[in-house]
């Protein structure tokens, strides 16, 4: 079973530890990577970890929740966002969605929610990870045009699942620069840009 990391993002040193109590206690395939203090912390530790999840508070200091997710939803698509705020605001809760949060929930956690929010968030993981297991490693021996090709089939069948330049240079068992620089030289535009057009 495949094993989920997450990191907490939380101001309160106490509240963080009982929210990282509560999510340990689910007895699901989570391993807890770190803990920081607010989103610029976060980053750096994203950067080292690469967690599957990330829990955050929205109220935080240097750089808030909402401000985190939005730079989640650029740099790291892939990850999956659960907003924990004691704040019942449905504003916050519009904005989080917006910038591709999972979830929203209240302090103090109710663990049902919890558990059905970490069901739901490990269930996407599961279908993503064997989507790209389907696909992978088919490029060892084609040319530069039928990886492309292969490239551009594979963003084509799986772009609403938010992939990275990272999933398309393991689907094709490339580095990320060897798959950018294939793509790039044969269609003219970088993977991550054929997937906003």
């Amino acid at each position: 079973m495949n094993k989920y990391r997450y990191i907490v993002v939380e101001d309160e040193e106490l509240i963080c530890q009982n929210i990282i109590r509560k999510i340990e206690g689910l007895d699901l395939p989570l391993q807890f990577c770190g803990e920081a203090e607010d989103g610029e912390k976060a980053l750096v530790l994203i950067d080292q970890q690469n967690p599957h999840i990330v829990f955050t508070d929205i109220k935080m200091p240097v750089m808030d929740g909402l401000m985190l997710s939005k730079e989640l939803y650029f740099a790291y698509p892939q990850i999956k966002i659960v907003i924990i705020s004691g704040y019942d605001d449905f504003e916050f809760a519009r904005l989080a969605m917006k910038y591709g949060a999972s979830d929203f929930l209240l302090k103090p956690l109710e663990l049902d929610e919890l558990r059905t929010c970490v069901l739901h968030i490990t269930a996407l993981l599961d279908a993503s990870g064997k989507i790209l297991l389907e696909d992978s490693g088919m490029a060892s021996s084609m040319s530069r045009q039928e990886i492309a090709d292969y490239v551009e089939e594979f963003i084509k069948k799986n772009y609403k699942e938010n992939i990275t330049l990272n999933d398309i240079a393991k689907v094709v068992n490339l580095s990320e620069r060897e798959c950018l620089r294939c793509f790039k030289n044969t269609l003219g535009i970088s993977p991550i840009q054929y997937i906003l057009k």
